[in-house]
């Protein structure tokens, strides 16, 4: 099954063989009273519906959310969308991985090299002269590194595959870098710590599977304090480390969604945290702006109606 396609390239007609990642699965009865299965199916191209018709309750049991299978089928189309008609479905074994079968093809991934992000952004931790920061972030990356570099940046909106967290981030500090040389005046070393931990508590809002779905903790504290939570563990291992130079770093983790509305406790109070909170919008935006513009299906001139845009985009 190896070249498989990409549910991104499948259309109405088509057949289908290949590994999936089962999302979600349940039973439902159909209106002649027949038990059939309603799945939802991805890859790291996008997801479908799925249709498993006439089977039996002791087969869907066998079958658990997130889980990748082997799937034989065909693609049709229902109420202008398409779905996934099963055929034949099957947990992974490990004599798949003969037969092409790679985890990394059923979950989204950031496009870019995830070693050279890291490696550009360890690159401007080094810039940074103030010791204490220097000593925070290393103690910080050596505990949460590999996290750092797998977790999405949010759920949905932007950057939500794995190794969105990273992209992100360095696109974030890229641009408050530049900005650094805009305005002088701004406390670099600060507004760049800052950058790079404005958004470390997503390693504790979501759990490491392939929907990056939320903890408990995420859900009913949130990735801003959490973020706060895990400075002040490692700033507890520092001898001496400035209470003035946390405070001024803690405002920017806490302020930086900009608004109470947003999720921000306080509100942006000085130069650096107002940099840092721009930067991480902007971002966000217009890395939301092209994933609109490329997963929209209307492919006229604009789009059609985006809420978070509040309005149809130009695709230019």
């Amino acid at each position: 099954m190896r070249n498989q396609q990409n549910l991104s390239q499948v259309k109405a007609g088509d057949n289908f063989k290949g590994f999936l990642m089962l999302y979600k699965i349940y039973g439902k009865t159909s209106k002649i009273g027949k038990l059939y299965a309603n799945l939802e199916l991805g890859d790291a191209t996008g997801t479908i519906e799925g249709r498993w018709w006439d089977i039996d309750k002791e087969i869907i049991e066998n079958f658990s959310e997130m889980q990748p299978v082997a799937i034989k089928g065909s693609i049709e189309e229902w109420q202008d969308k398409l779905q996934f008609k099963v055929e034949k479905m099957r947990a992974i074994c490990e004599e798949d991985e003969l037969h092409g079968f790679d985890f990394a093809l059923l979950v989204p991934t950031t496009p870019y090299n995830v070693d050279e992000m890291w490696g550009e952004l360890i690159d401007i931790i080094t810039e940074i002269a103030e010791p204490n920061l220097q000593d925070l972030l290393g103690k910080i990356f050596a505990r949460y590194e590999e996290d750092f570099k797998s977790f999405p940046a949010a759920h949905r909106l932007h950057h939500s595959y794995r190794g969105g967290l990273l992209e992100h981030t360095l696109s974030v500090v890229k641009i408050v870098k530049n900005l650094c040389e805009h305005f002088p005046r701004l406390d670099r070393d600060l507004v760049l710590t800052g950058a790079i931990l404005h958004d470390i508590g997503k390693i504790k809002e979501y759990r490491e599977d392939p929907r990056q779905s939320s903890t408990m903790s995420g859900e009913l504290i949130g990735h801003v304090v959490q973020g706060w939570e895990i400075i002040l563990d490692e700033y507890r291992q520092i001898e001496y480390f400035p209470e003035n130079l946390l405070i001024k770093l803690g405002h920017i983790i806490l302020s930086h969604h900009g608004k109470y509305e947003y999720g921000s406790p306080k509100l942006p109070k000085t130069a650096e945290a107002i940099v840092v909170n721009f930067a991480d919008d902007l971002d966000a935006k217009v890395s939301l702006f092209y994933s609109v513009i490329d997963n929209d299906k209307d492919k006229g001139e604009f789009t059609y109606y985006n809420q978070i845009f509040e309005g149809r985009l130009y695709r230019g």
